[in-house]
C-alpha cells in the first residue's frame, strides 16, 4: 500500500478555515474543519467586513512603483540586502541602513508601496489636507525621502484633478530626509505633481537645516516624531516649537505615529516618568494650534486584489494610541472634525451611522513600526501563521473600533478629541511656554521647569507649596523631611545593588538563566508554581508535535505508520490544562506513537531548518513519568520549559552582601525595542548566544541564521553608546547540544572560514568565541567569555561566582568599597 501523504488531510481542512498559502512558505496551523453553513458564514462576514474594493488610484500607485523599482525587484540579491537593512533598522542604526544606494533601492522597493497606500487613505479623508492639495501651494514632508508621501499626494491630486472643472493650481512638494534619497526618486513618474517634487537632504533637528516652514501650507510628519524624541529630546522639542511658531495662519500640520510610541522626561529627580507621545504633542500644540482630528488605533487594510499588482508582500498598517493628529494654524475655515461614538462597556455591537462596529477581538494584530524612516514588520497570519490574530484593548475603555464606509481604515476612537485654536496675538510670552527641558535634577523646594515646559503647569515641588502663614506649611515641610530621609536610605541601598541586563537573541537561554538564579540563590519554585508549570510542559509538548507535523509537510516527509494520521484532529484542537489538572490521558497514545514514527523522527533530524524546539527530546523521552497521575514538574522540567519572553522580567537575589537585580527581556525581533528602558545605570550586560545555533534558522525568520543574528546583535550591543563604560560578559550557551551537533553538522557548511577539525570541541568553540570578541571595536574594553549549559545547575553556580568576581574586580559598584 502506498504511503499516505501527510499534507493531504491538513490542506483539505485548511481550504475551509484558512486562505491558501504559497508553496514553499511555512504553512498555517492546521485546524479542525469548520461546519460549512450559510448562516455561520453570513454571521462571520458581518463581524469582520472585507476591505473596500481597490480604486484605480490605488492600482495606479502600485503600477507606478512596480515600474520604478523593477531593477531592485528583479535583483537576485534583494532578499539578502533586505535582511541586512532590516537588521540595521532593528538596531536603529539609520546611518548604516541608508548608507548605500543598494540599501536605499531595496528599502524603497520593499516598504514604500504599503506606506503609500496607507498615506493616500490618510490624506484623502482629511478635509484640511485635501484642501491644501486642491488649492496648491507648498508642502513639506518630513522623513519622506523614500517617496511614500509623494506617491500618496500625487494619487490624491490625480483624483482631485478628475473631479475638478479645470486644472489644479501648482503644488510644490519637498521631501526632507536625513538620508540621500535623491538618486532614487527620479525613477518615480508623478505627472500630477507640478512642478516636480524636490528631495532635500537635511537633519531637521539641526539649527543649520534652514528649512522654510513659514511658507508651508502643509507639513507632514509620518512616523517621524517619536524617533526625533529618541535621538535628541531637547532638539526635538525645539524643532516642534519651530514648526508651530513658524507656520503661516491656516497652515496644516499632520502628525502620524506608530502604536506604542513613547517619550520620557526626567521630572522630579532621577526617577523618570514615561509619557505617551500624544501627551507631548498635545502639550506642545496647545498654544497656537487647534486640533482638527484626533484618532486612536487607526488601521489600513489594503484590498486583496492589490496583491496581484506587486511582486512583494503588501502589509496592513496601523497608527495607534491617539497617534493620528491633524493640526491647523487658525486663520482659515476649519473643516469638519472626525466624529466618534461612545458605545458603552458591555462590548455589544453598536449602530453608528455610516459605520460598521467591530469588536477588538475581531481585528488584526498591530503593525509594528520601526525606525525614523518607517521599517515595518507585520504580524498578519500570512507571515506568522501560528500566531492567533488578536488585538488587545489598549485602554480605550467604552470605545470600539469602527470601519469607515468611505475608506480602507479601521478606527478606534477615544475621548482624546480636542480642539486648539491660536489666540489672535501670538506673543513672545506664548513662545516662552516651550523652553528646552533641563536634564539637571529637580531638587525639593525648586520649581519643576521640565514639567512646566511641556505641560504648561505652574506647580511647585514640596517645600515651597505654601506661604509662611499657611497653617498647612508645617505639615508640608514635615512630609518633605520624611521623603528626603527615605531618599537617603534608598540611595544607600542602591549603592549595594548590582543591575544586570540579560540580553541575547530569541531561544538563547536567557529565561533559563533567570530560573537557575532562583534555584541557586532563592527558595526556588513553590508547589503552586510547579502546578502552573505543568500546563506549560503540556503546551510545549503539544506545540512541539504540531511543529514537527508542519515540518513533515514542509519537507514532504511521510509517516512510517499510516494510522498516525488519525491523530490530527486531537493534536490541533489547542487543548489547554486548567489549574490543578493533570495531563489528559487521551494524549498519551498519540504522543507515544508519533514520537517513535520514523517520519516524525526524520523531521526532527532536520529541525535546525525549521526552528523546532530543542526541549522536545527531553520531554518525550520522559513520557511515562510526565503522564503519571500525580506528576509535578521537577526543577529540571521547569528549566527545560520554553515560554516566549514578552516585556521585561526581573529576578532579585542576594550574593556576597550585594543585591542583584537581573532583567530578562524578549529576544525575538519584535521584543527588542523594549530593551532601551533597561539600559541606563546598568552594572553589566550578560549576553547569551546559543553556540549550538550555528546551523539553525530563526523562529521568526526561517531564512536567517541564528548564529549570524546573534553576532550582529552582539556587535550592536557591544559597541553601543549605552555600554561604553559597561562590562560585557558573554555566555556561549547550550554547549551540550553543540558537542553533539559538531559530529553530524559540519561547521564550514555554514561558516566557510572555519578551517579546523570539525569534531574538535575545543577548536570549534574557540572559533566562535573569537568571532564574538572580534566585533569589539573598543580596544580598552574586555569581553569576558564563558561556556555554559543553562540547564546544568552546578555549572551555572560556578560560572556566576566567576561573574560576581569580575563585577567586583572592575569596581563597578564604587560605593561598596
Amino acid at each position: 500500500m502506498p504511503q499516505a501523504r501527510l499534507h493531504q488531510k491538513p490542506l483539505e481542512k485548511q481550504k475551509k478555515k484558512n486562505p491558501p498559502q504559497p508553496q514553499g512558505k511555512r504553512n498555517a496551523r492546521v485546524l479542525p474543519a469548520a461546519e460549512d453553513n450559510s448562516a455561520s458564514a453570513a454571521a462571520e462576514e458581518k463581524k469582520i467586513p472585507a476591505a473596500l474594493p481597490a480604486s484605480k488610484y490605488e492600482r495606479h500607485i502600485l503600477v507606478t512603483l512596480r515600474s520604478a523599482f523593477t531593477p531592485s525587484l528583479t535583483s537576485r540579491d534583494l532578499t539578502e540586502v533586505l535582511q541586512t537593512v532590516k537588521h540595521y533598522l532593528y538596531e536603529r542604526d539609520y546611518l548604516t541602513a541608508f548608507s548605500k544606494k543598494e540599501y536605499l533601492d531595496a528599502y524603497a522597493a520593499r516598504w514604500v508601496p504599503g506606506r503609500a497606500l496607507c498615506y493616500r487613505s490618510v490624506f484623502s479623508r482629511m478635509d484640511a489636507v485635501r484642501s491644501v492639495l486642491r488649492n496648491g501651494g507648498n508642502a513639506l514632508c518630513i522623513g519622506a525621502g523614500p517617496g511614500s508621501e509623494l506617491c500618496a499626494i500625487e494619487s490624491v491630486r490625480a483624483e482631485l484633478t478628475e473631479s475638478a472643472e479645470s486644472s489644479l493650481p501648482s503644488l510644490q512638494v519637498t521631501a526632507i530626509d536625513s538620508a540621500a534619497w535623491a538618486p532614487v526618486l527620479p525613477n518615480l513618474r508623478l505627472p500630477h505633481l507640478d512642478p516636480p517634487p524636490v528631495s532635500l537632504q537635511a537633519d531637521v533637528l539641526s539649527p543649520q537645516a534652514g528649512i522654510d516652514y513659514a511658507s508651508a501650507d502643509l507639513v507632514t510628519a509620518m512616523f517621524v516624531v517619536n524617533e526625533l524624541f529618541v535621538q535628541d529630546r531637547a532638539a526635538a522639542i525645539t524643532w516642534l516649537r519651530t514648526v508651530i511658531t513658524s507656520m503661516k495662519p491656516g497652515g496644516v500640520l499632520l502628525i502620524c505615529e506608530s502604536a506604542g510610541s513613547i517619550s520620557d522626561l526626567a521630572v522630579g529627580g532621577e526617577e523618570k516618568k514615561v509619557y505617551p507621545l500624544q501627551f507631548l504633542l498635545d502639550a506642545a500644540c496647545s498654544r497656537g494650534m487647534e486640533v482638527l482630528a484626533k484618532e486612536d488605533a487607526t488601521w489600513y487594510r489594503y484590498p486583496k486584489e492589490l496583491t496581484e499588482l506587486y511582486p512583494l508582500q503588501l502589509e496592513n498598517m496601523r497608527a495607534g494610541s491617539g497617534d493620528i493628529s491633524e493640526y491647523r494654524v487658525p486663520g482659515s475655515r476649519v473643516g469638519p472634525k472626525i466624529g466618534y461614538q461612545q458605545v458603552g462597556t458591555d462590548r455589544k455591537q453598536s449602530n453608528v451611522k455610516g459605520r460598521i462596529a467591530l469588536l477588538h477581538k475581531d481585528t488584526h494584530r498591530p503593525f509594528e513600526f520601526w525606525g525614523r524612516l518607517g521599517k515595518g514588520d507585520t504580524c498578519s497570519r500570512s507571515s506568522r501563521p501560528n500566531r492567533p490574530s488578536r488585538l488587545p484593548n489598549k485602554g480605550a475603555t467604552g470605545f470600539k473600533p469602527v470601519l469607515s464606509t468611505t475608506s480602507h481604515f479601521f478606527t478606534s476612537n477615544s475621548p482624546l478629541l480636542r480642539t486648539y485654536r491660536r489666540s489672535s496675538t501670538f506673543s513672545n510670552q506664548d513662545i516662552d511656554l516651550y523652553p528646552l527641558p533641563t536634564s539637571s535634577t529637580t531638587l525639593l523646594g525648586q520649581r519643576s521647569t521640565t514639567n512646566e515646559a511641556l505641560f504648561n503647569t505652574t506647580s511647585y515641588n514640596m517645600g515651597n507649596c505654601g506661604s509662611a502663614e499657611d497653617p498647612q506649611n508645617a505639615d508640608a515641610h514635615e512630609r518633605s523631611r520624611v521623603i528626603e530621609k527615605q531618599l537617603r536610605q534608598d540611595e544607600k541601598l542602591l549603592a549595594r545593588e548590582v543591575k544586570l541586563l540579560l540580553l541575547g537573541a530569541g531561544e538563547s537561554g536567557k529565561s533559563t538563566i533567570l530560573k537557575q538564579m532562583r534555584l541557586i540563590h532563592t527558595a526556588g519554585f513553590s508547589a503552586k508554581e510547579r502546578e502552573e508549570y505543568r500546563a506549560v510542559v503540556f503546551t510545549n509538548m503539544l506545540q512541539s508535535m504540531q511543529l514537527a507535523l508542519e515540518a513533515m509537510e514542509y519537507f514532504d516527509i511521510h509517516f512510517s505508520l499510516e494510522e498516525n494520521e488519525r491523530y490530527f484532529d486531537l493534536l490541533y484542537n489547542d487543548r489547554e490544562l486548567g489549574t490543578g489538572e493533570g495531563f489528559p490521558p487521551e494524549y498519551y497514545a498519540p504522543f507515544k506513537s508519533l514520537w517513535v514514527d520514523e517520519g516524525v523522527r526524520k523531521a526532527w533530524g532536520r529541525g535546525n531548518e525549521y526552528a523546532l524546539h530543542d526541549n522536545a527530546f527531553y520531554f518525550f523521552d520522559n513520557l511515562e513519568r510526565i503522564f503519571a497521575p500525580k506528576y509535578l514538574p521537577t526543577d529540571q522540567d521547569i528549566l527545560r520549559c520554553r515560554v516566549k519572553t514578552t516585556g521585561i522580567s526581573e529576578t532579585v537575589f542576594e550574593l556576597r552582601d550585594l543585591t542583584y537585580r537581573m532583567f530578562d527581556v524578549g529576544g525575538q525581533r519584535s521584543e527588542r525595542r523594549k530593551w532601551i528602558h533597561c539600559f541606563e545605570n546598568v552594572t553589566a550586560v550578560l549576553f547569551l548566544a546559543a553556540i549550538s545555533g550555528y546551523d539553525q534558522c530563526l523562529a521568526e525568520d526561517k531564512d536567517a541564521n541564528q548564529m549570524q543574528e546573534a553576532l550582529m546583535l552582539f556587535d550592536s550591543i557591544c559597541n553601543s553608546q549605552w555600554f561604553i563604560q559597561t562590562s560585557i560578559i558573554l555566555f556561549l550557551n547550550k554547549i551540550d547540544l553543540f558537542r553533539e551537533k559538531i559530529n553530524v553538522s559540519p561547521i564550514n557548511r555554514y561558516f566557510p572560514d572555519f578551517q579546523g577539525d570539525q569534531t574538535d570541541y575545543s577548536v570549534a568553540s574557540k572559533f566562535f568565541q573569537k568571532k564574538f570578541v572580534g566585533v569589539n571595536k573598543n580596544p580598552g574594553k574586555d569581553i569576558y567569555s564563558h561556556w555554559t549549559n543553562a540547564t546544568d545547575t552546578n555549572l551555572l553556580r560556578n560560572v556566576f561566582i566567576s561573574v560576581s568576581d569580575i563585577i567586583l574586580q572592575k569596581n563597578l559598584q564604587t560605593a561598596v568599597f
